[in-house]
């Protein structure tokens, strides 16, 4: 779900990476406790839904868009 989003979003020229980044991980977070929730109410997966607080993933997720962001920023300078 990230490099889809990423390829997509970065390919309009528009969107800055930190916003496409960030989109990208939050998008993956949602199929992902998406399709848990459903393996959770189906049976076929015991626990619980989250296992990380939610506060962590969102600081976490711009944090790490922030991070790749800056990668992509200085490589794309340096081209």
């Amino acid at each position: 779900m990230l490099v889809a989003t990423y390829g997509y979003l970065t390919s309009l020229k528009r969107v800055p990476a930190f916003a496409t980044l960030t989109v990208g991980i939050l998008l993956g977070k949602l199929v992902y406790y998406v399709l848990k929730f459903c393996a959770l109410s189906s049976g076929m997966l015991a626990g619980g839904l989250s296992s990380t607080p939610l506060q962590t993933q969102m600081v976490l997720a711009p944090g790490t868009a922030a991070i790749f962001g800056l990668v992509d920023y200085y490589r794309t300078k340096a081209d």
